[in-house]
């Protein structure tokens, strides 16, 4: 069945460069987060942006899906955004951030 979410899937999963009413998919896709972009929290309304001054790779223990039983052995380290939020030094996983801003 070809649904909308199933032609967004081909339209970002797409291998080969598509012309989508006039703007090439390339430059659709989400871009990686890098240094010096602005960014800020999925799913928070405030008004607060922060600043990535530096990448990591940690490892992440996400209890929702893994449970409450720590287990170190069976996460790998995933990226995170080192982020200036006002006056506050954040470690904050990427997958959790919005890019507002990237750097040029």
């Amino acid at each position: 069945m070809f649904t909308q979410l199933n032609f967004l899937k081909v339209l970002f999963l797409a291998p080969v460069p598509v012309l989508v009413f006039g703007a090439n998919v390339a430059t659709l896709r989400r871009k990686e987060m890098k240094v010096g972009d602005l960014v800020k929290l999925k799913g928070v309304d405030d008004s607060r942006a922060g600043l990535i001054v530096e990448l990591t790779k940690k490892k992440c223990w996400r209890t929702d899906a893994l449970g409450p039983k720590v287990n170190w052995d069976r996460v790998e380290p995933e990226p995170h955004a080192v982020t200036m939020f006002r006056s506050d030094r954040l470690e904050i996983p990427i997958v959790d951030l919005e890019l507002l801003r990237e750097t040029r």
